[in-house]
């Protein structure tokens, strides 16, 4: 029983060991990686924006969440140096959304709205509206409930549309059998008329 003990406890130590190595590795690459991208911003607003795109690229391209949605807004409005790509920028907001980037959501959202860089399709840009109002972007709340109370307003028009054609259709239906007893009438006073003169 002593031995598996040691052998348990020498074993919990090793995976302490490699969790701490692992955790210190991570740190050492994130912050290498927060320096990038510092290096990355820093050019954008000094409008470097060729070395700016080089460090976002390479970012992006190791699944860095923050470069890959700067990346997509470089290809959106297209800077010098980097032409104006809406499929590649639907592209890396969708990457960035996926690993859960609320503007990358909302910017994905409405590229799908408009047809841009994607198919036009308001079910996926609905669909991208609710993934960044659930990643927590406050401006698309207000947006989802506005949209929200629109379609309301939309049905209630719709539903009152529908309500007038119905009231609509009755009134046709009885005018029109009026005017068939009108027609009636007049055809029979006609003939009661012509047998008179004859």
């Amino acid at each position: 029983m002593v031995f598996e003990y040691r052998h348990l406890k020498n074993s919990f130590a090793v995976l302490i060991g490699a969790v701490a190595l692992i955790s210190i590795t991570s740190c050492k690459l994130i912050s290498q990686e927060d320096g990038k991208l510092e290096k990355a911003n820093e050019a954008f607003q000094n409008k470097d924006f060729v070395t700016a795109y080089n460090i976002y690229s390479d970012l992006a391209t190791e699944g860095n969440v923050r470069a890959q949605v700067r990346l997509g807004d470089m290809y959106k409005v297209g800077v010098n140096g980097v032409p104006e790509n809406d499929s590649l920028a639907a592209s890396w907001y969708r990457k960035a959304a996926e690993r859960g980037d609320a503007n990358a959501s909302f910017n994905l959202a409405g590229m799908y709205w408009e047809g841009e860089g994607v198919p036009r399709d308001a079910v996926k840009g609905y669909a991208w509206h609710l993934v960044s109002a659930s990643q927590g972007n406050p401006v698309e709340h207000k947006m989802m409930t506005e949209k929200r109370n629109n379609m309301n307003i939309l049905e209630n028009k719709i539903s009152d549309s529908q309500d007038k054609i119905t009231r609509d259709r009755s009134k046709l239906s009885t005018l029109r059998v009026k005017l068939q007893k009108l027609y009636s009438f007049t055809a029979l006073a006609g003939s009661d008329i012509k047998m008179r003169y004859d």
